[in-house]
């Protein structure tokens, strides 16, 4: 009896280290809004990076006017979730867009030719949006390419993955809430 305690035990802490905080299934969607626009990130189709299967996350974006689109293709394990891809370059090693189990002071950087990001896990919050109320880890990305920073800061749920996007602009701090999260097929 012990040893199926310690068993299951095992299991639960394993599978709180490795869960999904970037659930990558294709149809996956997550719809954020705030006053200034809104922002759609849609997991499209399975796509090979040389000789390895990647998720293509679209992130599509209309704010104040200006639409945007950016792409990556992406792969997740138990170390967290990787880029292989942007729509600007693919990196020799893959650097990792948020490493697991996402702790309290963690901290990666991902270099590319043109920017560098540099990601930390600050806290553990209860985040009310729209879609609901969550727990969420905030992680906090600074981007630097060239003399231009950009933060940018995502709410991350278990298992529903982005519920809050919060981005530092022109001395202003705008929050984009999840509104619906559809799961894929």
């Amino acid at each position: 009896m012990t040893w199926k305690c310690l068993l299951l035990a095992t299991a639960v802490l394993v599978q709180d280290e490795t869960a999904e905080y970037l659930p990558l299934k294709v149809g996956n969607e997550w719809r954020f809004k705030h006053s200034s626009g809104e922002i759609t990130w849609t997991v499209d189709r399975k796509e090979k990076v040389g000789n390895v299967e990647c998720f293509l996350l679209r992130h599509r974006s209309k704010v104040r006017g200006q639409e945007k689109e950016n792409l990556l293709w992406l792969t997740a394990d138990k170390e967290g979730v990787r880029i292989h891809k942007t729509n600007q370059e693919t990196p020799k090693d893959p650097p990792f867009m948020f490493k697991y189990p996402l702790k309290r002071g963690e901290s990666w950087t991902a270099k590319f030719k043109k920017w560098t990001s540099s990601c930390a896990v600050d806290a553990e919050e209860d985040v009310r949006t729209p879609a609901g109320e969550y727990k969420a880890f905030k992680v906090t990305e600074t981007v630097r390419a060239g003399q231009a920073t950009q933060v940018v800061s995502y709410f991350l749920a278990k298992d529903t993955g982005p519920v809050r996007l919060s981005f530092a602009a022109e001395g202003a701090l705008l929050n984009f809430d999840l509104v619906k999260f559809t799961p894929g097929k």
